[in-house]
């Protein structure tokens, strides 16, 4: 389409459309910034009711009584996963009312037509046509999938650490010196957020992806350009195996010092000493 400026101006301006798909980034990009954020507060606040949930049953000497019929580990792996149920409830909950949502939406509108029609063909504007061709061609179901396995690898792997945070306290305030160190690794790959969507496949993404502690902000932010990297799922595989030989790490890890510390009143605890609750032999 051309343009005049004015009836003495001889200078014309031509408005070039893109194509179909080029600026079709902001709903993947929402997706991917409103999914990576969610894990990161859902792991945070999980992980710290594990952590006030420990500091509690010690300071009551709770603990001394389940003890009684139950190893520490199993005390620790059973307020983790009960934990985890929760958390998952509440997202099958959100699940199945869109999924109603979505049927129907797909009741009143004809979504398998629409899907094949040539959006740059409506007359739609060209925003619109952006947002229905990302919804259209995203793959809902391998990032909901995605989602949830991150958030339950991400909440087993610190959630273990809120346990041992919670086992060396004997209130709040002793709690201050562990958490700042914990949570440093969330916060970073928050804060890199917008250089991993920006850059899915770049050099600071890979690396992230397989850092057991950054993966599951890092994997989430990245499954929505699943289709613009070709090698995306094999990393996504690789970074998984990762994440699950770390959780089984930690939680071995840290059950070890959990034993210890959650009989331990009446000391301030520090680093030396759970390193030596680490290496002291069973």
């Amino acid at each position: 389409q051309k343009y005049s400026l004015s009836s003495q101006s001889p200078i014309e301006t031509t408005l070039i459309k893109k194509p179909i798909g080029i600026g079709s980034e902001g709903i993947r990009q929402f997706v991917a910034y409103g999914g990576a954020i969610f894990i990161y507060f859902f792991i945070f606040l999980y992980g710290i009711q594990v952590m006030k949930g420990v500091i509690e049953e010690k300071t009551n000497r709770i603990v001394e009584v389940l003890l009684v019929s139950v190893k520490p580990i199993e005390l620790m792996l059973g307020k983790i996963f009960g934990l985890s149920l929760l958390g998952f409830t509440q997202f099958f909950i959100w699940l199945i009312f869109s999924s109603l949502l979505g049927i129907v939406v797909g009741s009143k509108l004809p979504i398998a037509q629409l899907q094949q029609v040539d959006l740059s063909s409506t007359s739609l504007s060209f925003e619109w046509q952006m947002l229905f061709h990302s919804l259209f061609t995203m793959n809902w179901v391998f990032i909901v999938a995605s989602f949830l396995l991150c958030f339950l690898l991400g909440y087993l792997l610190y959630s273990a650490l809120f346990a041992v945070i919670g086992s060396a306290s004997d209130v709040d305030t002793d709690t201050q010196q562990f958490l700042f160190p914990l949570t440093t690794p969330l916060l970073l790959s928050v804060m890199a957020l917008p250089v991993v969507i920006s850059n899915p496949s770049g050099t600071l993404a890979h690396i992230l992806s397989f850092i057991p502690f950054t993966s599951p902000i890092t994997l989430m932010a990245r499954v929505t350009f699943l289709e613009q990297n070709a090698t995306f799922l094999i990393e996504f595989a690789l970074a998984i195996i990762v994440l699950i030989l770390s959780v089984f790490t930690v939680i071995w890890m840290a059950s070890k010092v959990y034993k210890i510390g959650i009989m331990t009143y009446g000391q301030k605890i520090g680093y030396k000493q759970i390193f030596s609750w680490l290496v002291q032999r069973d």
